[in-house]
């Protein structure tokens, strides 16, 4: 088992990712991954099981809404108390959901690596797993990605392995917590943040850079000695993860400063503000959910511009 009080391995379990290894061809997101092996435990439930082997942090768990009950019963029956269940209310790419799992982490936990675990494996050697991961804890420490792979028996179509030992990735790597959040803010590959013009406001300015049918991720820029209008949004949540600066935070009735690498949630309704009070720029990433993300969901409560 790896432990590491400043680095702890924290297990992202993607419970609907299944189709990189058991499943060669794509499926709808159905249950197989629950449904009992001659061991008595699901797919789910050995994932879950070889996490506890290889660190003691309780496992964050990534699952479509659906089957949240099932996430619960079968956990509930190894005994195992997750960190979060984060539900997605429609199918993602595997980098929304690892970045999901980082935000309902906390700020608590800043030096934390990411454990992420598909749910469609067996693995027979445990230990050399383990001995595995902790090998690699120094290079995802540093911010590399490592991912760890296999190499197949039989060259296998449905895997792009036609022939050959070249190993192929199996879908499992661990990554540092610090290194997913930047990400969001700056990802020069992503054609989005290249498509999205810069919008302008008095306080600073905000780029859209990832939308999607229940979510929007912007990147947000607040002038030195500015501040966004006291606000709250009626059909929508957010994340906001300081990048860089200092962030002075207003969230209903608590005031707060967040650092780098730190991060707030604001609920659905509840009264919030943005303010920069140092002389640098603060950068930050904004990730909204909700079933309407569109910018006249704003109610202001008070503004220094004049816009209430």
């Amino acid at each position: 088992m790896v432990t590491d009080e400043l680095t702890p391995v924290i297990p992202v379990v993607l419970s609907d990712r299944a189709g990189t290894m058991s499943w060669p061809t794509p499926r709808e997101r159905g249950a197989e991954h629950f449904l009992p092996l001659p061991s008595g435990l699901s797919l789910f439930q050995e994932t879950v099981c070889r996490a506890q082997i290889a660190t003691p942090e309780a496992p964050v768990v990534v699952c479509d809404v659906s089957h949240r009950c099932l996430v619960e019963d079968q956990l509930e029956h190894l005994r195992v108390t997750p960190a979060a269940i984060v539900c997605e209310p429609v199918a993602r790419s595997i980098a929304p959901a690892v970045a999901a799992a980082a935000l309902a982490i906390g700020e608590n936990r800043p030096g934390a690596l990411l454990l992420v675990l598909p749910s469609d494996h067996l693995v027979g050697d445990l230990p050399q797993f383990v001995e595995n991961l902790a090998a690699s804890m120094q290079a995802a420490a540093a911010g590399y990605l490592v991912a760890f792979a296999i190499t197949p028996s039989t060259p296998e179509a449905g895997l792009g392995q036609r022939q050959g030992r070249t190993l192929r990735h199996n879908g499992t790597f661990l990554v540092s917590r610090r290194v997913v959040l930047a990400e969001l803010l700056r990802d020069p590959g992503r054609r989005e943040a290249d498509a999205i013009s810069v919008v302008r406001r008095p306080w600073g300015s905000y780029q859209s850079v990832d939308v999607g049918r229940h979510h929007q991720v912007k990147r947000i820029v607040v002038d030195p000695g500015q501040r966004l209008s006291l606000q709250r949004h009626r059909q929508r949540a957010e994340h906001w993860v300081v990048v860089q600066g200092t962030a002075s935070i207003v969230r209903g009735e608590e005031s707060r400063v967040l650092h780098e690498n730190e991060s707030v949630f604001i609920p659905v309704g509840c009264a919030h503000r943005l303010e920069n009070a140092c002389s640098t720029p603060l950068h930050l990433v904004e990730v909204q959910i909700g079933d309407y993300l569109g910018e006249d969901d704003i109610e202001r409560l008070a503004d220094d511009y004049g816009r209430t």
